[in-house]
């Protein structure tokens, strides 16, 4: 609580990343005082100020932060890209059911036509679901075309662990090992 007015003071003063990392902090203790700024960031000339706009308007889970990132999600960086989308999957995740879909919606279009950011972020975002729909969809990122994203895939199915992840990495590792 004391350190709610310190935030908000810095939020109205000083350089654009300080005044993003006060309005992430403020919007995790559920103060939106900062979200014009974060809303505005997104559109900031620095990479770095925009990716930590889009980090930051993931703190606030809040229906009112879904343009921005959507306007981030075609943002040049793939950095900003990755973080607007799994900050759009971390709010979706967390409003009702029907949002939830649109997310999984998202996750499976991703999967099918998105750019190796986008897929590198929906294996993250995959590897959070409920494990035996994670186990499903992270099988298919391990067929991908890039191996940056069967890697990560395969990472996130090792942490997983159980019967299904294990036979899914054994094959991909004999699929891998065996002259083409």
């Amino acid at each position: 609580e004391e350190v709610l007015p310190v935030l908000r003071k810095i939020l109205n003063s000083g350089e654009t990343t300080t005044r993003l990392l006060a309005a992430k902090l403020l919007g995790s203790a559920g103060d939106f005082a900062g979200f014009d700024l974060m809303a505005a960031s997104v559109r900031a000339q620095q990479a770095y100020t925009r990716q930590l706009a889009a980090s930051s308007l993931a703190e606030i889970s809040d229906r009112s932060a879904l343009p921005p990132l959507a306007f981030a999600l075609n943002d040049k960086n793939p950095q900003v890209k990755a973080t607007a989308a799994e900050a759009l999957a971390r709010i979706l995740g967390q409003m009702p059911s029907a949002l939830l879909r649109h997310s999984q919606n998202w996750l499976m279009a991703t999967l099918e036509h998105g750019d190796w950011s986008m897929r590198y972020a929906a294996v993250g975002v995959a590897s959070e679901m409920e494990p035996s729909l994670a186990i499903a969809v992270l099988s298919h990122f391990m067929q991908d075309k890039d191996p940056r994203i069967r890697a990560e895939a395969a990472a996130k199915l090792g942490r997983l662990k159980g019967k299904t992840s294990t036979r899914i990495l054994a094959a991909a590792a004999l699929a891998d090992a065996s002259p083409a």
